[in-house]
């Protein structure tokens, strides 16, 4: 990437400083400049339904990236919104005039900066093939499950965990019988626990914290249990977003097996001990 001193010096760019919550634009606005973050991090968000009432973070942006790149062939409406997450510095450039000015008074420039946005498109390419076909793999896995018990479950969760590299799971379901307590029904790392029960979340939490050397990346409820998920190193923020994609479709079978599991104990201890 061409120095940021550079590009502060030469007329042609724009400096744009914003607050924390600050929006630099709003899904749907147009205008036809390139943004390059200079300092601390925005973030990009979509509206989730069309009463544009609340907004999901896609991602975070940091220094030295460079958006809305497409406006150089189209001033087509903005798909996302860009929000200051913290105070943020940014440079901005017309497409047209400030474009034009800077291929003709600096033209090394000028290349390394076209150069450098090829680079970053790639980028962006090659991430989301990869989140394409995880998406994919894991749909794939999701609809060959077809029977849900203890055994198909543990499968499941083995399967997907396969095909994250360096992703591990613990899922731990409320005990059907014993109130407040807890059974760790799968654990990649420490296979041997599984079975074990545990009288409180705190007792679980101990449990998973010896992982000395594992990231503790999300939670998840999933009716009747926890879904916990570690990384064995920091992912990127792309991996981040295949596990919460894959993260979300166990959670939705989860949730379903819970549902039949708990009917099914219901009915055992009514049918046995008149509950």
């Amino acid at each position: 990437m061409i120095s940021l001193e550079i590009l502060q010096k030469i007329p042609d760019f724009e400096t744009v400083n914003l607050k924390q919550w600050e929006t630099l634009f709003l899904e749907w606005e147009r205008d036809n400049n390139i943004y390059i973050v200079t300092g601390w991090e925005l973030g990009v968000y979509k509206y989730t339904s069309s009463e544009k009432k609340e907004q999901k973070k896609l991602a975070t942006l940091w220094k030295n990236e460079i958006f809305w790149e497409a406006s150089l062939h189209s001033n087509t409406a903005k798909e996302s919104s860009i929000i200051a997450d913290t105070s943020a510095s940014l440079l901005k450039i017309d497409t047209h005039s400030g474009i034009e000015s800077l291929l003709s008074h600096h033209p090394k420039i000028g290349r390394e900066l076209f150069e450098y946005i090829i680079h970053l498109s790639n980028n962006r390419l090659n991430q989301a093939n990869e989140q394409i076909v995880a998406g994919y793999k894991i749909s794939q896995a999701i609809s060959e499950f077809t029977h849900f018990t203890p055994q198909s479950i543990h499968e499941l969760l083995q399967k997907i965990e396969s095909l994250i590299e360096g992703m591990s799971l613990q899922y731990i379901e409320k005990h059907p019988v014993l109130e407040n307590c807890y059974t760790l029904r799968y654990d990649s790392q420490k296979p041997k626990k599984e079975g074990e029960i545990y009288e409180s979340l705190d007792e679980i939490e101990e449990n998973y914290s010896q992982y000395s050397s594992q990231y503790l990346l999300h939670i998840w409820d999933v009716g009747l249990g926890q879904l916990i998920v570690h990384s064995q190193k920091p992912m990127s923020e792309n991996t981040e977003k295949i596990i919460s994609l894959a993260c979300t479709s166990l959670s939705w079978i989860l949730h379903r097996y819970n549902i039949i599991q708990d009917e099914k104990n219901k009915n055992y201890l009514s049918e046995h001990w008149g509950f």
